[in-house]
């Protein structure tokens, strides 16, 4: 009888991973950050989370502040002017029909820089400034300028008080100098609401000031 003989199992060889799949292994390992060592981030705290939320709202309350107009006028110390110079090629003071003399030094012209009135408000950070600044006055807005008066009408009431300066300091210095005056007063406009509105009228000439007859300009 013939002998039957079972051939023996032969071990499968191992698989040779495919190279393309090695490489795309090492790449996703060498992209993953090396968290040895790490601790995990601290949890937010409800008091840190509501200080934080609250600097934001004091940050933002700021800006509008002073982004906002404040209700107050501020009057500070402007530029100056000499007018003994030039204006480009022109002098700012011409004398006519005298003889003159040339002049040493400077003669300047103040000025006053005003905010808080229509058109030219004044923000919370020159208010701020200003009660901080001895050279500086701030007010309440409404004892400067009544509610009712456009920027036009303040413009014309700057205007008329420029012209009013330069009378008098014309008039002052021919006075000094000996030269009689005559005194000839005429309404240049009036305020409306004030009580000169309902009794003058413009180009009216005052000849006299609760009885007594006006002579000079003084």
């Amino acid at each position: 009888m013939a002998d039957q003989h079972t051939p023996a199992a032969v071990p499968d060889e191992p698989a040779v991973p495919d190279e393309q799949a090695v490489l795309h292994e090492q790449a996703v390992r060498d992209e993953q950050p090396d968290l040895d060592g790490v601790e995990p981030a601290p949890r937010t705290s409800p008091r840190a989370l509501t200080l934080s939320i609250g600097m934001l709202l004091t940050a933002v309350l700021l800006a509008v502040l002073v982004a906002l107009p404040a209700p107050y006028a501020v009057s500070s110390p402007g530029p100056t002017l000499d007018v003994l110079g030039l204006e480009g090629d022109v002098p700012l003071i011409a004398i006519k029909g005298v003889t003159s003399y040339p002049s040493s030094g400077e003669l300047r012209l103040v000025t006053v820089s005003s905010t808080g009135g229509p058109g030219y408000p004044s923000g919370m950070t020159r208010v701020l400034r200003g009660w901080f600044d001895p050279s500086t006055v701030v007010q309440p807005v409404e004892l400067v300028f009544p509610p009712e008066v456009s920027q036009d009408e303040i413009s014309q009431e700057n205007a008329a008080a420029m012209v009013s300066s330069q009378e008098n300091a014309t008039v002052a210095a021919l006075t000094e100098l000996g030269y009689e005056v005559p005194a000839v007063l005429s309404v240049a406009g009036t305020v409306e609401g004030m009580d000169a509105a309902d009794k003058l009228e413009a180009d009216d000439v005052i000849v006299a000031l609760d009885g007594t007859t006006l002579t000079t300009y003084t």
